[in-house]
């Protein structure tokens, strides 16, 4: 005769066949008669996790803990939950005592590795990750966990190997395929990286990193036309105002400056203080000799991406005050041909009454010193001195 199914077993099913509703009602069922059931307390609490209850999931796992707390397994999926409510602390310290229990427990090792990250232990996190791998070869998720945390190192070299290890057990996965070429971009090697991240693609054409990081290195190799279409169907996967700027950017790229603008403005809708956004806009009114807007837009670079302030500490940045008699400090800004374009106006601000020096790259200090309204070249920042 077939061996009759328990309850514990009919609502395992049902989860299982990702009936949740009905997995619910059963492991409900079950606690209403046996309110200390260790095993549907469990697994009602993973089910809440995945749910996005995490506050009632939590309540329900630490129910098991004092019922089982020799559980390797609800510990670790305690530390799942406290990372989902933003304890990362306290899930570093679950996923340690799952593994304190059961040494052998590859995803508690992986899971670990992921805590650590949160809290900005990135070698420890390696080697959670690397006990995974010795634990479970073939555990394709630590091992791309360990290329991204490698990546973010900027161990690009030692990220790229292992996502080939991992292709090499499985030659299908997209994660696998997204991290090698991003790896290979960093390390310059772009019709690679291209090629990996159009293997993302195809493999996981919803995953809008993929796209965007695809569109990304092509624009790096100044094929616009591909960027700008990954671009915007990323768009179609979530209207995000950093990929309408890149979009603008690949028009711009082209010279479709009238088209570019409009792009601009969406991502400015979509979040009005986007640096990116109106960088790309301030330099879109400069090109196009709208000099009033332009220069007073442009004033928001400081916030852009591709942009650190030049603030030096202990010294006020001049917004216009009367400057007669008052000592300012010009300060280089961007590559060198813009320096020697504008210190220029160092013979303005010095008929203006200030006295006037600049700090500058070592190698056009000489230049800039024999300019008109400089009295001085610095190459390093001073401490004080300077009203401006």
């Amino acid at each position: 005769m077939p061996e009759t199914l328990t309850p514990l077993n009919v609502a395992l099913d049902h989860h299982q066949a990702g009936r949740l509703d009905q997995a619910e009602a059963a492991y409900r069922g079950i606690i209403e008669a046996h309110p200390g059931h260790a095993e549907a307390l469990h697994y009602l609490g993973v089910l809440l996790h995945q749910l996005g209850q995490h506050e009632s999931a939590a309540g329900l796992l630490d129910r098991v803990l004092v019922l089982s707390p020799g559980s390797a397994a609800c510990w670790s999926n305690r530390g799942l939950v406290a990372a989902a409510l933003g304890d990362a602390p306290f899930a570093v310290d679950c996923h340690e005592r799952a593994l304190l229990i059961d040494p052998s427990f590859a995803n508690a090792a992986n899971n670990l590795g992921v805590a650590l990250q949160q809290v900005g232990r990135e070698g420890e996190a390696l080697d959670a990750y690397r006990r995974a791998i010795a634990l479970q070869p073939g555990f394709i998720d630590a091992r791309t966990n360990l290329g991204a945390t490698l990546a973010r190192l900027r161990r690009h070299e030692d990220a790229l190997a292992v996502y080939r290890e991992a292709l090499e057990r499985d030659a299908a996965n997209a994660s696998a395929h997204f991290g090698a070429g991003n790896a290979l971009r960093e390390l310059g090697h772009l019709d690679d990286a291209i090629q990996s991240l159009q293997r993302a693609v195809e493999l996981a054409p919803g995953h809008f990193e993929s796209r965007v990081n695809l569109g990304t290195t092509l624009g790096l190799r100044g094929r616009f036309v591909e960027a700008e279409a990954q671009y915007r169907h990323a768009l179609t996967l979530r209207d995000d105002p950093q990929i309408h700027v890149c979009v603008g950017a690949t028009l711009g790229a082209r010279g479709r400056f009238h088209d570019e603008e409009a792009h601009y403005r969406r991502a400015l809708t979509l979040d009005p203080d986007h640096a990116d956004a109106q960088h790309n806009l301030a330099l879109l009114h400069l090109r196009s000799g709208e000099f009033a807007k332009g220069w007073a837009l442009y004033e928001k670079r400081w916030q852009a991406s591709k942009y650190a302030r030049i603030e030096v500490p202990g010294i006020v940045e001049w917004k216009g005050e009367p400057i007669a008699g008052r000592k300012l400090l010009l300060v280089g800004e961007q590559g060198h041909g813009d320096q020697l374009h504008f210190v220029r106006y160092a013979t303005v601000l010095e008929q203006m009454g200030a006295t006037v020096d600049a700090l500058v790259p070592r190698n056009i200090a000489e230049l800039v010193g024999g300019a008109r309204g400089v009295n001085r070249v610095l190459i390093e920042k001073p401490q004080q001195g300077y009203d401006f």
